[in-house]
Formats: C-alpha cells, structure tokens, sequence
C-alpha cells in the first residue's frame, strides 16, 4: 500500500476503523485508509465548469455557488483551488469539459 502522504511503499496493516481497512507510514507516523477513487462524472463536469467560469468569465465563486450549483462557497473554492493545481492550460480545461459531457452523453444514450 502507497502512503498517501508520502507516496512511498512503506506502510503497514494498523487495525480496522468503521469497518475499513487502516494503514500506519513508516516514513511519517501518519495513518490513512485506502479511498475507492469514486467520483460522479457529473461533479466532475461541474466541477470544470465552476473552474472554466472563475478563471474565463472572472464571476466571483460565491455567486456562482449560490446561484448556479446551489452548494457552499466552500466547496467551489476548494475545486477552484484543486482544479488550479493540475490546470496547465484553459484549452485543457475546455478539452476536459467537453470530454465528460460527450461521454456522459454516450452513456446515458448507450451510444
């Protein structure tokens, strides 16, 4: 098992917690579970959106947490800043958008 926070395989089994499994990094001391990796292609693709309008449109994020996605600032501002981390262009981000909304599509309409 990979260290979440170091990344190194130096991590050992250290007991169950609400009935999943708990590792211990040798490196940092630090426990961590192992996460599934599910996510919604639909948060995916709103969470493009809230990035594409905040870095294209310059729309404040509260407005648009309010108005547009119905959630907390909080949560945009969080993708916001994720999102800045791995963005290395906005035609990325734009090729991004239209991949999950074609494939999202696709599914829906077994295509």
């Amino acid at each position: 098992m990979h260290c979440r926070y170091c990344g190194l395989d130096s991590s050992y089994k250290n007991g169950f917690i609400k009935g999943k499994q708990r590792y211990k990094c040798k490196n940092r001391g630090k426990n961590f579970q192992e996460k599934d990796g599910r996510t919604k292609e639909s948060t995916l693709a709103k969470q493009a959106l809230a990035i594409a309008l905040y870095i294209m449109c310059r729309v404040s994020y509260i407005f648009f947490a309010k108005k547009i996605f119905k959630c907390s600032p909080a949560t945009i501002m969080n993708w916001i800043k994720r999102g800045a981390k791995t963005l290395l262009h906005p035609m990325k981000l734009y090729y991004n958008i239209h991949v999950v909304n074609v494939e999202a599509w696709n599914a829906k309409y077994n295509i």
